[in-house]
């Protein structure tokens, strides 16, 4: 239940005047600084899932493993003639990653991207050389 209001806090519009984001401004990591604000959501493991804006106008959610740095990053985009994301499709989109943190069985990083590729998003997998706000905040939680 918190994990569900915490999303909606993050999807809901004008929900950055209710409450503050976890990782803004001076808190990124100067390398995620021009990627947008973001609420951390931690899981055992080390693992931290995070949802934000992507490129214009799309909507990117990412699943990172802090100890090792690997993550995979999702990013969907408006359909053509679209102002933005319709939220369904960004809220689909990370239920594919909140459920598999919440499965009994295990997914890879590799299962997630074909996942979240069949709901028609852009994937990333990779592993980066810094520390993200989310991991910064997730060890200190």
């Amino acid at each position: 239940m918190i994990r569900a209001l915490s999303l909606i806090l993050t999807l809901a519009p004008g929900a950055a005047l209710a409450s503050q984001p976890d990782c803004f401004g001076g808190a990124l990591a100067p390398e995620e600084a021009a990627q947008g604000d973001y609420n951390v959501l931690d899981f055992p493991g080390g693992l931290v899932f995070y949802q934000r804006g992507g490129d214009p106008w799309g909507v990117e959610v990412v699943l990172e493993h802090c100890p090792s740095r690997d993550r995979v990053a999702a990013t969907l985009y408006p359909v053509p003639d679209a102002e933005s994301v319709d939220p369904a499709d960004a809220g689909a989109l990370a239920d594919v990653f909140l459920d598999a943190l919440d499965a009994t069985e295990t997914y890879t990083f590799g299962d997630l991207a074909r996942l979240a590729e069949a709901r028609g998003a852009n994937v990333v997998q990779t592993r980066v050389a810094y520390q993200s706000c989310a991991c910064r905040v997730a060890g200190g939680r």
